[in-house]
């Protein structure tokens, strides 16, 4: 079963995490806690509702995400121009949020709601970010399709093939 749901809102980065001694106990907490776990409680509920009473994946599969963000006032024209992106304005975001770390909150998400046993299941990745366009609000796109035709010893007969010429 595939999975492919869109969820509307700021995508938010997860960062490393910070450990840090209370006392004497070992405390753990990812940066931007609040909005981060807002973020991932969202994408988390949107994934197990599409999903149904489907069993966990355990399987190799491939990831596919798509971040809208929104763009800047600053790329944006003033006055009459107000609703026109300036010519001068980059086509694509370059600049932060990472898209490694929109990724890994993405992972941690889909595991947590249990769409698949742990996000190391991910053996390919496509990812994308994009400035949403007019009209377009803010979110991700999300696609995970199970990969079970894949077989390691295809893999390893190409392999073989290839470093033998």
């Amino acid at each position: 079963m595939t999975l492919s749901i869109t969820v509307p809102g700021d995508p938010e980065t997860q960062g490393s995490m910070k450990a840090f001694v209370r006392g004497k106990r070992a405390v753990v907490v990812h940066d931007e806690s609040a909005r981060l776990n807002f973020w991932r409680g969202l994408v988390a509920i949107t994934a197990r509702r599409a999903w149904g009473r489907a069993p966990r994946l355990d399987e190799p599969v491939a990831l596919t995400v798509t971040f809208r963000l929104a763009r800047p006032a600053g790329h944006y024209g003033t006055g009459r121009n107000a609703g026109t992106v300036r010519p001068s304005a980059p086509a694509l975001p370059h600049k932060k949020p990472d898209l490694d770390k929109l990724v890994r909150a993405i992972g941690d998400a889909l595991t947590e709601a249990g769409i698949w046993a742990d996000d190391s299941r991910v053996v390919q990745l496509t990812a994308t970010k994009v400035y949403a366009g007019p009209g377009e609000e803010p979110g991700v796109d999300v696609t995970v399709a199970p990969l079970g035709g894949i077989s390691q010893r295809h893999h390893d007969v190409v392999t073989s093939t290839s470093l033998a010429a």
